[in-house]
């Protein structure tokens, strides 16, 4: 399992997706916004997610042409922790989940 997880994080450093339906990427483990997944962007965060493997697709909700994310946490956040929350939605924005299409994985040096 270890070897497994050894190659995981190696082709992290190499790859990205590119999100189209949020299907395949999962939100808090992949590298998919920005050049590290948000685990290690939001570790804090991260480590509150009721749902430390969710799908993109799982935590984003459509209303039209509008996408709303839907992070749960397992308590309340606190007042400092409130600058975390501001800072990774601001990051969101502008990220689309599309209706259709399949997400892919792209090479870094081909992006």
């Amino acid at each position: 399992m270890s070897l497994l997880l050894s190659v995981y994080h190696c082709m992290q450093s190499v790859v990205h997706f590119e999100m189209k339906d949020g299907t395949r990427v999962l939100f808090w483990h992949d590298v998919w916004c920005g050049y590290c997944p948000l685990k290690i962007q939001f570790p804090g965060l991260f480590r509150m997610a009721r749902f430390k493997c969710a799908t993109i697709q799982e935590v984003v909700s459509r209303n039209g042409d509008t996408c709303h994310w839907n992070l749960t946490f397992v308590r309340s956040l606190n007042d400092w922790e409130e600058v975390n929350i501001c800072s990774l939605l601001a990051l969101l924005v502008g990220k689309e989940v599309l209706p259709e299409g399949k997400d892919e994985i792209v090479w870094w040096l081909n992006s």
